[in-house]
């Protein structure tokens, strides 16, 4: 064989080498560009950290060992699942069975999938932490979540008009029972906008951008601390330890009771606060709600009473 034949084989071979090399890597970076803030998002570092799933339940039934959860909520679910196993590697360790009692275990990572009156987890833990923006129902006899208020009661977004559009949102705040682990509730109006919800916390894009609008709270809130210490400013940045999500979904087709719910467009509705002190929407600046829970103690007494009641 010539030289010149070994030098064009070995140029082919090297060429290949070198663009499987350049592939590898761009999937690297890739993931990893999706790896980083699903991980910041998902605080789960421990190698032992168990995650406990409650999601909305109609009933139980022992007997066939089946519980029966919305087609919404199933989805989420299975998007919330599918998620964990991208990013970590792992498995849902338990889905949480039982509807006539909320979560006492709080031993492990816990999602809430769903509000209303199906999740009663949910309705205990949001009376307990009175987050910002939520549909408060432990107040309502129905505790059927149809829209949401701001902390004076009044509405923000109204119930829709039809199963066409709904709003959902997503809370990562601290458990009332152990502080040193994070509860995170994706809840919907209806069940499409729950599954709405976990398919927007779920895409790479999403998580960056709250990522990212995080940060630049932290920062500002580093700056706005530095400017009162030298005597500039007056007023504090908002100290947080939670963060909400708000959205608002349409659908691209009425969810009929047996048929899988079909996803329009999914947008941050949140945009700040006007001069009221009021909750407005966000037709191009789009933010994150930033809110501390409630002291440990009156937090943890507020989920156990809420559970008794």
């Amino acid at each position: 064989m010539s030289t010149f034949s070994l030098s064009v084989i070995a140029s082919v071979i090297g060429a290949a080498f070198y663009s499987a090399f350049l592939f590898l890597l761009g999937a690297f970076w890739q993931r990893m560009r999706f790896i980083n803030p699903a991980r910041w998002f998902w605080r789960l570092d421990e190698p032992k950290s168990k995650v406990l799933i409650s999601a909305s339940l109609h009933n139980y039934d022992p007997a066939e060992h089946t519980a029966y959860i919305p087609t919404g909520d199933t989805l989420a679910v299975a998007e919330i699942a599918s998620l964990m196993k991208r990013i970590y590697g792992r498995s849902i360790d338990v889905v949480y069975s039982d509807p006539e009692s909320p979560v006492k275990a709080w031993d492990s990572t816990v999602v809430l999938i769903g509000g209303g009156k199906d999740n009663l987890t949910a309705r205990c833990l949001l009376a307990a932490l009175d987050p910002p923006l939520h549909a408060y129902d432990h107040e309502d006899a129905e505790h059927d979540y149809k829209g949401l208020k701001n902390h004076r009661r009044e509405p923000i977004l109204s119930p829709p008009a039809t199963t066409e559009e709904d709003s959902a949102f997503i809370i990562r705040t601290l458990d009332p029972l152990r502080r040193d682990k994070d509860v995170y509730i994706i809840a919907g109006g209806w069940t499409f906008g729950t599954y709405a919800a976990a398919q927007w916390i779920a895409q790479r894009k999403n998580l960056r951008w709250v990522k990212w609008r995080c940060r630049r709270r932290l920062i500002l809130n580093f700056l706005i601390r530095g400017l009162r210490h030298l005597h500039f400013i007056q007023k504090e940045g908002p100290k947080f330890d939670s963060i909400q999500v708000v959205l608002k979904v349409a659908m691209l087709r009425r969810s009929e009771p047996m048929a899988v719910p079909s996803i329009g467009d999914t947008k941050v509705w949140y945009g700040g606060i006007d001069d009221r002190g009021v909750a407005v929407e966000a037709p191009q600046k789009a933010d994150l709600y930033y809110f501390h829970t409630p002291e440990s103690e009156s937090y943890s007494r507020a989920y156990s009473q809420a559970d008794a009641a």
